[in-house]
C-alpha cells in the first residue's frame, strides 16, 4: 500500500517524516479553539501525479483552507491510498464507458450496483489492516477529502476514496470538496457521507443527487480556479495561425484520435497535441500522431505552463475539464470534447459557456469551424466563462465557514 505523503510550498519544513508547510495568512481562525498551527489531512492528494489540472485542484485545495484556517501544517494520503480491499467489489471500466462506432466515447450515468454489506466489510478490512488511519485521525484537527475525478461510477478509487470517508467521519470532522458524484449508489452514498461535516461539488448535476438524497451541498466551480486567480502574462493578441491545440482526454480512442485530427487537417489546421498522460494516452497518442502531429508533454509544464502554452493558439479543442478552465481563464476560444463524467458538460452550462461537447466528428467539424470564423466572439464567451468561474469559486469560502469542525 502507499504510504502517506503530504506536499510543499515555499518555506516547507519537515517534520516527523511528512513533509509539511507552515502558510502564515491573516489569521481567520475558523477551525480553531486557540492560536496553535491547525492540522489539516488532505485525502486524494491529486498533486503528486504529472497531471497539471490536478496540480492545480489540489493547490487550490490548500490554497482554499490556508485562507480559511490563517495558519495550518497539511500532511496527505496520495491519490489511490486504499484501493485494494475494493478491487473485486468495483464496477469494471466497459460498463462504465459507452463506445460507439459513430460516437466519441463518454461516461454512462448507471453504474452496476455494489453489495453495502460487503462494502462494509472491506470497510473493516481496510481500517484493522491500516493502523496509519488512526493515527491520521488523532493527528488531525479536520480531515479534508479531494473528490475531484475520483468519486464517479464506483471503481476501485471510488470505493477506497468513500471507506475513507466512512473511517475518519466516525473519528474527526471531515470535508468533502471538490467532487463530481456520478455513477453512485444512493444506498452507499447514506452509508458513508452522514456523518461528514459537509459536502461541497463542482457541478450542478452533483448537487442535485446530493439533495436527492436529502441533503444540501455547497456548490462552486471546481477549486483549481482558486490556483488560477492570477493568470500568467499572456499576450494581447494571439496568432491568426492556423493552429490548433488538441487534447482528447481521459477516454482518448485510436479512432476517436485519427477521426478528431482528420477533422482537423481536413479544414487546413495545424494540429498540436497536448499530452497529460495519464491511463493509456501517450501510447495512443504517439501511435496515432506519429511523426505528422506535434506533441507537447503537459507534465513538465504545470498549471501555469500549460496556460502560458495555450494562450499561443487562436483555438483549441479539449476533452479535459481542467484544461477548459485553464482555456477559459487564458480566454482561448474551444471546442469540448465528452469526458468520462458529465464534469464538462455541467461546468460549461453552469459557467454559461454556449456550446456542449461534440458527440462525433461531424458535430466537431461544424463546431470547429463556426468557432475559427467566429473566434473573437468565441474568444470573449471563454473569457466570460473564466470571468464567472474566479467570481463564483470564491463563494467557497463563506459557505465553509457554515460548516461543523
Amino acid at each position: 500500500m502507499v504510504g502517506p505523503t503530504s506536499f510543499s510550498l515555499p518555506g516547507g519544513c519537515s517534520a516527523g517524516g511528512f513533509r509539511c508547510v507552515a502558510v502564515n495568512i491573516h489569521p481567520i481562525l475558523l477551525f480553531s479553539n486557540g492560536p496553535r498551527l491547525k492540522r489539516i489531512l488532505l485525502v486524494n492528494d491529486t498533486g503528486q501525479t504529472s497531471n497539471p489540472g490536478c496540480q492545480a485542484a489540489s493547490r487550490g485545495v490548500r490554497r482554499a483552507y490556508a485562507q480559511l484556517t490563517g495558519s495550518c501544517e497539511f500532511r496527505s494520503l496520495p491519490l489511490g491510498y486504499g484501493v485494494d480491499p475494493f478491487r473485486a467489489l468495483a464496477a469494471a471500466p466497459r460498463d462504465c464507458v459507452v463506445r460507439e462506432a459513430d460516437r466519441f466515447a463518454h461516461g454512462r450515468d448507471v453504474t452496476p450496483s455494489v453489495d453495502v454489506d460487503r462494502f462494509g466489510e472491506s470497510v473493516l478490512t481496510l481500517e484493522k489492516s491500516d493502523p496509519e488511519l488512526a493515527a491520521l485521525a488523532e493527528w488531525a484537527d479536520l480531515v479534508v477529502v479531494n473528490g475531484e475525478g475520483s468519486l464517479h461510477h464506483q471503481f476501485p478509487r471510488a470505493l477506497a476514496l468513500m471507506a475513507l470517508l466512512r473511517v475518519f467521519s466516525k473519528r474527526v470532522a471531515v470535508h468533502l470538496v471538490n467532487s463530481t458524484l456520478q455513477g453512485v449508489q444512493a444506498s452507499l452514498w447514506q452509508f458513508v457521507s452522514q456523518e461528514l461535516a459537509g459536502v461541497h461539488v463542482r457541478d450542478s448535476r452533483s448537487a442535485a443527487f446530493v439533495r436527492e438524497q436529502g441533503q444540501e451541498p455547497l456548490l462552486t466551480p471546481d477549486l483549481a480556479l482558486f490556483e488560477l486567480e492570477v493568470p500568467p502574462v499572456i499576450s494581447a493578441t494571439s496568432s491568426i495561425a492556423r493552429r490548433v491545440l488538441l487534447t482528447s482526454g481521459v477516454l482518448v480512442t485510436r479512432e476517436g484520435l485519427h477521426a478528431q485530427l482528420e477533422v482537423l487537417r481536413h479544414q487546413e489546421f495545424e494540429p498540436v497535441y497536448l499530452c497529460i498522460g495519464d491511463g493509456g494516452e501517450e501510447k495512443i497518442v504517439r501511435e496515432v500522431c506519429g511523426e505528422e502531429t506535434p506533441v507537447v508533454a503537459a507534465g513538465p509544464l504545470g498549471p501555469s505552463g500549460v496556460m502560458r502554452l495555450a494562450s499561443e493558439f487562436p483555438l483549441a479543442v479539449s476533452g479535459r475539464h481542467h484544461i477548459n478552465l485553464f482555456l477559459a481563464t487564458a480566454g482561448v476560444p474551444f471546442v469540448p470534447l465528452p469526458s468520462n463524467t458529465w464534469k464538462i458538460e455541467a461546468t460549461l452550462k453552469d459557467l454559461g459557456y454556449p456550446r456542449q461537447p461534440s458527440a462525433n466528428a461531424k458535430e466537431l467539424g461544424q463546431a470547429v469551424g463556426e468557432t475559427w470564423t467566429q473566434r473573437e466572439s468565441w474568444a470573449e464567451a471563454a473569457r466570460a466563462m473564466g470571468e464567472r468561474g474566479l467570481a463564483r469559486v470564491r463563494e467557497f469560502l463563506p459557505g465553509v465557514r457554515t460548516w461543523r469542525s
